[in-house]
């Protein structure tokens, strides 16, 4: 039994006035005195990571303190670490107080990192009736020593334990130590034999192509998730990453300007600078707003999405040049010839005008040179606006580019006309062979990096990719001949005779994947659900607790991951963050059908030991995820 008090502490960067409880607490409340809070950040529950700490100062008179003031710290318990929800229950030796308390919470991240909330609130303690003694009062309790005190106890038990156990073990060690010489010394004399039969083997294999290079390895595991010959994928442009005059990180561009009709996409917009890209590249009501002030002109922006060139870097230029197109004329044929499917543009906004609230979207169509597929609405908040087409050629420009214009009412003279923006993007749907894909991925991140000879025979270079020709080579080299005299140096140890019809020796595959796993009823919000029917064929490369995955080792990989959807009634997102809640990637599923089925397929470098997981978010609750896949492949 608790008296409680609950209160809402937001984050921010400004100093406020401290919060009046009206609490009152009483020295008889010993034990049951407990204060909550729910921190907030951006008017949304803040999740607390684990490892977080959240310390709570308490601050009150005191004439035998030093500077007169009294501080007892307490480390708050997360009672709901999704929902930021942290509390403390006062401990008996400030019931000693009589007056008003002040405290403050502040927060100290995992990573070294720590902020002060800016939350401030004041309760009161006064004197029960009932006791003629109150207990002593501290000026100073920090309640991180004495945890730190029982962990050092603990550390203490555990050392003794663990050095008891080695001793035994050392002890034991000493009788075998000399029967494993000897049996050492036969194992290596019969794996020798054994291990010259098994290269020829190897290299018979290799030259019949039973067995699969790294590469080709890859694409089976992700064939087996896809479980699909030909596969449809949605492939979203949008601003993520942008930066104004650079197309390194992103292809696309948006241009905003004004005129009393609307302007082909080669009118002398200004682009957007890189604060406005951050405003756009996100579903997250910031908003970036322009306006035309001149009487008669209407707002416009107009989205530049470089189809081809975002295309050439999924699949590669090997796709293209495949089918003979090395121009940009004939890679656009390609595009046009049946590659792309679907033509969805989103956006997210509102309008403002003399005239109300209306905003409107349209496409060019190249081949009359006109906007057309208009669509409007006239909500005065954010809402959404969708043209949804069968893909006709006419989208795609000779240079590869689609181009999408928003605009609002033109300004009567009495008001502005003025564009909010929150979030804008164009969907395309590409039909392609499943192997073929995989096949464009692997050659886009190899072909330039494959091993000469020379290397292979060196066999110190962990960076670049053996063919069949210098794995044979590499084996001929450093593998234990049948006939020819050679001397073998260094402790062999085999534990288990080598094998070849199970993983071969020197080719494992370095991929993970979860299968088929359901998450039911998501709540509102980011949920990160637990990894289900994890398997890897490396544990050196990968593993999983709960909703990690830890990626152990750096180098390039692909990530797949694919979902199906039912009883989605507001947007939802699906992706891949880290663990401390940076995305990597998502995709929007916006004004969906309310059950379907959706995919991406993301190629990043990692430095070794990034710790990443699945990360659903939804606007409302009551979404079942009934079917998800995520393939992981280290392809470089």
């Amino acid at each position: 039994m608790f008296k409680t008090k609950s209160e809402i502490i937001v984050i921010r960067a400004e100093a406020i006035k401290p919060i009046d409880t009206n609490v009152v607490f009483w020295s008889h409340d010993k034990g049951t005195a407990k204060l909550i809070f729910q921190l907030q950040k951006d008017y949304m529950n803040q999740p607390l990571s684990a490892g977080t700490i959240v310390p709570i100062l308490l601050e009150f008179n005191s004439d035998t303190a030093e500077g007169g003031r009294g501080r007892h710290i307490y480390h708050a318990l997360i009672e709901d670490a999704v929902n930021g929800i942290v509390s403390i229950v006062l401990e008996d030796n400030i019931l000693g107080y009589q007056g008003r308390v002040e405290g403050s919470i502040y927060i100290e991240l995992p990573d070294s990192r720590s902020l002060d909330t800016a939350g401030r609130f004041t309760f009161d303690i006064k004197r029960s009736p009932i006791d003629e003694n109150v207990p002593e009062l501290e000026d100073y309790y920090w309640q991180g020593f004495n945890e730190i005190m029982a962990q050092y106890h603990q550390t203490i038990a555990t050392i003794k334990l663990e050095a008891k156990t080695l001793l035994d073990s050392l002890t034991a060690d000493v009788t075998t130590a000399q029967n494993k010489v000897t049996t050492l010394e036969q194992s290596i004399t019969t794996a020798n034999t054994n291990l010259n039969t098994r290269i020829n083997e190897i290299n018979k294999k290799i030259d019949d192509n039973d067995v699969f290079m790294k590469q080709e390895s890859s694409a089976n595991v992700v064939y087996q998730v896809i479980g699909k010959d030909v596969v449809e994928m949605t492939v979203t442009l949008d601003f993520k990453n942008k930066i104004a005059g650079s197309n390194v990180e992103n292809l696309n561009a948006a241009k905003s300007g004004g005129g009393a009709s609307l302007f082909p996409p080669t009118a002398p917009f200004t682009e957007y600078d890189t604060s406005a890209y951050r405003s756009i590249d996100t579903l997250d009501s910031k908003n970036k707003v322009n306006t035309v002030s001149s009487v008669g002109g209407m707002a416009q922006l107009v989205l530049e999405y470089d189809v081809l060139g975002t295309l050439k870097k999924i699949l590669g230029e090997q796709f293209f040049s495949d089918r003979g197109a090395s121009t940009i004329a004939e890679q656009v044929a390609i595009l046009n010839g049946g590659l792309i499917t679907n033509f969805v543009s989103k956006h997210f906004g509102f309008g403002e005008s003399s005239g109300g609230n209306k905003i409107s979207m349209s496409c060019r169509a190249f081949d009359s040179n006109s906007w057309i597929n208009a669509v409007s609405h006239t909500s005065n908040a954010i809402a959404s606006l969708t043209i949804s087409t069968a893909y006709v050629k006419n989208k795609i420009s000779d240079t590869g580019f689609s181009n999408i214009i928003i605009y609002s009412e033109a300004n009567d003279g009495t008001k502005i006309s003025q564009i909010s923006t929150d979030y804008t993007s164009l969907e395309i749907k590409i039909r392609i062979s499943a192997n073929e894909h995989i096949k464009s991925m692997i050659a886009n991140n190899h072909v330039e990096n494959l091993a000469t000879p020379e290397e292979a025979k060196a066999g110190t270079d962990t960076t670049k990719t053996m063919t069949p020709a210098t794995t044979a080579q590499s084996i001929d080299n450093r593998a234990v001949t049948l006939a020819s005299n050679q001397t073998i140096g260094g402790l062999k140890n085999f534990q288990n005779e080598p094998l070849v019809d199970g993983i071969p020796i020197g080719l494992i595959n370095e991929a993970c994947w979860c299968e088929d796993f359901t998450v039911n009823n998501l709540a509102a919000g980011i949920v990160n659900p637990d990894i289900q029917r994890f398997s890897t064929s490396n544990e050196d490369v990968f593993s999983s607790s709960g909703k990690v995955i830890t990626i152990k080792k750096s180098g390039v990989y692909m990530i797949v991951l694919g979902v199906n959807y039912s009883g989605l009634t507001s947007w939802l997102a699906f992706g891949i963050s880290r663990v401390d809640g940076t995305s990597l990637v998502n995709r929007n599923l916006l004004g969906s059908a309310t059950s379907g089925s959706n995919s991406f397929t993301y190629v990043r470098s990692f430095e070794g030991n990034d710790q990443i997981r699945i990360e659903f978010n939804s606007g409302a609750a009551g979404t079942t995820m009934q079917k998800i896949n995520l393939a992981i492949v280290k392809i470089a």
